[in-house]
């Protein structure tokens, strides 16, 4: 669904995984918010076939002029990493919020109500990657 957004946006002629372009967009968001607060940080992915390949290939180029982000993005099995699954109930919660506030989904009270409680509690606990780039980067249709 977002590569068919993103093909809308910026036109069929580029061939581009949705994984590789966020990626880059998320990295972009990071080192600048992290160099603005004078900070470090370290990025983690889940484990995707074939993907730490194409981000080894474009790492060099995007990390350019960057001093913020330690190390190039490590990439560990969901599955095997409590740290991941945590992210992953993060990101679930984060899209709930987004489909609710945007009006993308109806959902009952109580649903609702939770998932914005529930993401409120774990925004209070964060401070990097929020809402704030989820609606900048990524096109509506994304959360649909």
């Amino acid at each position: 669904m977002f590569k068919i957004a993103l093909q809308q946006r910026v036109g069929n002629f580029i061939k581009i995984e949705p994984y590789i372009y966020s990626f880059c967009m998320l990295y972009k968001f990071m080192s600048k918010s992290l160099q603005e607060k004078n900070e470090k940080g370290i990025i983690f992915l889940d484990e995707i076939v074939n993907i730490p390949q194409y981000l080894n290939k474009i790492y060099p180029e995007i990390s350019i002029n960057n001093n913020s982000i330690i190390e190039q993005a490590l990439f560990l099995k969901s599955k095997d990493t409590n740290f991941i699954q945590i992210a992953d109930i993060y990101a679930f919660y984060v899209c709930q919020y987004l489909n609710i506030i945007k009006k993308y989904k109806k959902y009952s009270d109580f649903k609702s109500n939770h998932c914005i409680n529930a993401y409120n509690k774990l925004l209070s606990k964060t401070n990097m990657v929020n809402t704030e780039f989820l609606l900048k980067y990524f096109p509506s249709e994304y959360f649909k």
